[in-house]
């Protein structure tokens, strides 16, 4: 089965580094238009997909949305393909965090992989969310199925170090991750 896994568009956070987690935070202009043109770029690959499933935070359903104007599919909202808790983290300027939780945000540069913000989870954590949706859509899909799956940055890495077999170290941690409504397919 392969897996089409998007990152949503950009929202005003995105743009101001601001921290979402698991606060609703609308797709901004660029955002819309960076879906659009995913999803143009979706129909000229002529990539086809049997279903779509997207994280029920809003900048993802807006993005998901979008793309299916070319797919016309059932949308399934997941709450596990929500992006990592951020916890405390939640709607700050990356920057102030950085100054505010000092000791925290080392711990986060040294093993962005296993630190937990207080009130978060780490990224191995939401891996736990990751293996029962897999679990899930095996369940309802074939393994010749092609799936497209919209979803959050740190979500991302995270397929990415269970399905590609990566460690995630501080690194390679920034070059994990995928852009604003980037593409990336991994197989399961």
């Amino acid at each position: 089965m392969k897996l089409h896994l998007v990152r949503h568009g950009e929202t005003e956070c995105n743009r101001m580094m601001i921290v979402q987690g698991w606060v609703h935070t609308p797709l901004n202009a660029t955002g819309k238009k960076q879906a659009k043109e995913l999803r143009d770029f979706l129909k000229k690959e002529r990539i086809k997909v049997s279903a779509i499933y997207s994280s029920d935070l809003l900048r993802a359903l807006q993005t998901a949305e979008i793309l299916n104007q070319y797919f016309r599919l059932k949308i399934k909202t997941d709450r596990r393909l929500r992006e990592v808790k951020r916890g405390i983290w939640n709607l700050q300027y990356i920057p102030e965090i950085k100054e505010k939780y000092r000791e925290l945000w080392k711990q986060w540069d040294r093993d962005p992989y296993n630190m937990r913000p207080p009130l978060g989870e780490s990224l191995k954590d939401a891996e736990k969310r990751i293996i029962s949706f897999i679990d899930d859509i095996k369940k309802s899909h074939g393994p010749r199925e092609n799936i497209l799956v919209v979803t959050h940055r740190l979500l991302i890495v995270s397929f990415k170090s269970l399905f590609d077999g990566i460690d995630v170290s501080r690194e390679n941690f920034f070059d994990l991750m995928v852009n604003n409504a980037e593409l990336y397919t991994i197989e399961i």
